[in-house]
């Protein structure tokens, strides 16, 4: 494991993130965080920063529940079509 640290900006706070992953990985994901919390700010307005990163995770929870969700269905998905091709060539 090569860990190393990064100094990433987040609504306006500085955080050192110590990691294994790739600085491109951590900079699109305190991106992330970055754009979601400033777009709750802007939605409630006057909110402290603690509510708004509170929000911001939530919605990055929820995105996260849904694309398992996707992922599952999609697996659900090819799963079904590898037993009807199966089915197909069995009969043949």
């Amino acid at each position: 494991m090569n860990t190393k640290s990064y100094t990433v900006h987040i609504f306006g706070q500085e955080y050192t993130v110590v990691s294994d992953e790739a600085e491109t990985d951590i900079v699109q994901a305190s991106g992330l965080v970055h754009e979601i919390m400033e777009t709750v700010a802007m939605q409630t307005i006057g909110m402290n920063k603690q509510k708004v990163a509170v929000l911001a995770a939530l919605q990055l929870a929820h995105d996260l529940v849904r694309a398992q969700k996707d992922v599952e269905q999609r697996k659900q998905q090819e799963d079904a079509l590898v037993s009807f091709i199966d089915h197909k060539i069995a009969s043949l």
